[in-house]
Protein backbone atom coordinates (compact mmCIF):
# COMPACT_ATOMS: atom_id res chain seq x y z
CA UNK A 1 0.00 0.00 0.00
CA UNK A 2 1.16 3.56 -0.72
CA UNK A 3 1.98 6.31 1.91
CA UNK A 4 -0.58 8.10 -0.17
CA UNK A 5 -3.12 5.72 0.50
CA UNK A 6 -2.20 5.01 4.08
CA UNK A 7 -2.24 8.69 5.03
CA UNK A 8 -6.31 9.10 3.32
CA UNK A 9 -7.29 5.74 5.12
CA UNK A 10 -6.05 7.41 8.39
CA UNK A 11 -7.75 10.74 7.54
CA UNK A 12 -10.98 8.89 6.97
CA UNK A 13 -10.60 7.08 10.48
CA UNK A 14 -9.94 10.86 12.16
CA UNK A 15 -12.81 12.35 10.62
CA UNK A 16 -15.12 9.66 11.58
CA UNK A 17 -13.46 9.55 14.77
CA UNK A 18 -13.79 13.80 15.25
CA UNK A 19 -17.52 13.45 13.76
CA UNK A 20 -18.54 10.76 16.10
CA UNK A 21 -17.15 13.03 19.11
CA UNK A 22 -14.40 10.51 19.93
CA UNK A 23 -11.20 11.18 21.32
CA UNK A 24 -8.51 8.81 19.94
CA UNK A 25 -8.28 7.42 23.47
CA UNK A 26 -12.49 6.57 22.92
CA UNK A 27 -11.33 4.66 19.68
CA UNK A 28 -8.67 2.38 21.42
CA UNK A 29 -11.14 1.57 23.97
CA UNK A 30 -13.84 0.48 21.53
CA UNK A 31 -11.97 -0.95 18.94
CA UNK A 32 -9.49 -3.06 21.29
CA UNK A 33 -6.10 -0.69 20.26
CA UNK A 34 -3.66 1.18 21.88
CA UNK A 35 -4.16 4.96 21.63
CA UNK A 36 -0.81 5.21 19.51
CA UNK A 37 -1.76 3.10 17.77
CA UNK A 38 -4.91 4.70 16.52
CA UNK A 39 -2.65 8.01 16.20
CA UNK A 40 -0.33 5.89 14.02
CA UNK A 41 -2.85 4.81 11.67
CA UNK A 42 -4.64 8.28 11.77
CA UNK A 43 -1.07 9.80 10.42
CA UNK A 44 -0.48 7.33 8.07
CA UNK A 45 2.41 5.66 9.76
CA UNK A 46 0.60 2.10 10.12
CA UNK A 47 0.03 -0.52 7.50
CA UNK A 48 -3.38 -1.89 8.90
CA UNK A 49 -4.98 -5.01 7.80
CA UNK A 50 -8.45 -4.80 6.27
CA UNK A 51 -9.22 -6.37 9.95
CA UNK A 52 -8.32 -4.01 11.85
CA UNK A 53 -10.03 -1.77 9.97
CA UNK A 54 -13.02 -3.30 10.05
CA UNK A 55 -12.65 -3.07 14.03
CA UNK A 56 -12.25 0.14 14.17
CA UNK A 57 -15.03 1.02 11.34
CA UNK A 58 -17.40 -0.72 13.62
CA UNK A 59 -15.49 1.08 16.70
CA UNK A 60 -17.44 3.54 14.86
CA UNK A 61 -20.78 2.41 13.98
CA UNK A 62 -20.22 2.54 10.70
CA UNK A 63 -19.36 0.44 7.53
CA UNK A 64 -15.60 -0.03 6.88
CA UNK A 65 -16.45 1.21 2.55
CA UNK A 66 -18.85 4.08 3.90
CA UNK A 67 -15.95 5.59 6.21
CA UNK A 68 -13.27 5.50 3.69
CA UNK A 69 -16.01 6.97 0.99
CA UNK A 70 -16.44 9.86 3.77
CA UNK A 71 -13.28 11.25 3.29
CA UNK A 72 -12.94 10.56 -0.63
CA UNK A 73 -15.22 14.13 -0.84
CA UNK A 74 -13.87 16.36 -1.89
CA UNK A 75 -15.55 18.44 0.21
CA UNK A 76 -15.08 18.38 4.54
CA UNK A 77 -18.55 20.65 5.05
CA UNK A 78 -20.44 17.55 2.86
CA UNK A 79 -18.25 14.49 4.49
CA UNK A 80 -19.00 16.07 7.55
CA UNK A 81 -23.21 16.13 6.68
CA UNK A 82 -22.63 12.77 5.39
CA UNK A 83 -21.11 11.47 8.47
CA UNK A 84 -24.22 12.73 10.50
CA UNK A 85 -26.66 10.56 8.34
CA UNK A 86 -24.45 7.63 8.59
CA UNK A 87 -25.93 5.12 11.09
CA UNK A 88 -28.98 6.71 11.24
CA UNK A 89 -32.60 4.80 10.25
CA UNK A 90 -33.92 5.50 6.75
CA UNK A 91 -36.84 7.70 8.06
CA UNK A 92 -34.08 9.65 10.16
CA UNK A 93 -32.08 10.15 7.26
CA UNK A 94 -35.43 11.40 5.00
CA UNK A 95 -36.33 13.32 7.46
CA UNK A 96 -32.74 15.46 7.68
CA UNK A 97 -33.03 15.66 4.57
CA UNK A 98 -35.77 17.64 4.45
CA UNK A 99 -34.79 20.14 7.60
CA UNK A 100 -31.71 20.91 5.82
CA UNK A 101 -33.73 21.24 2.10
CA UNK A 102 -35.72 23.68 4.31
CA UNK A 103 -32.68 25.93 5.62
CA UNK A 104 -31.67 25.89 2.28
CA UNK A 105 -34.65 26.62 0.71
CA UNK A 106 -35.48 23.96 -1.44
CA UNK A 107 -38.10 21.65 -2.15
Amino acid sequence: MSKNTLYEIGQAIRAARINAGLTQEDLAEASGKERGYISDVERGGKNITIRTLDDIAEALNMDTLDMIQLYRSQDETIAAVVALLVGESEDERKRMLNILKLICGRK
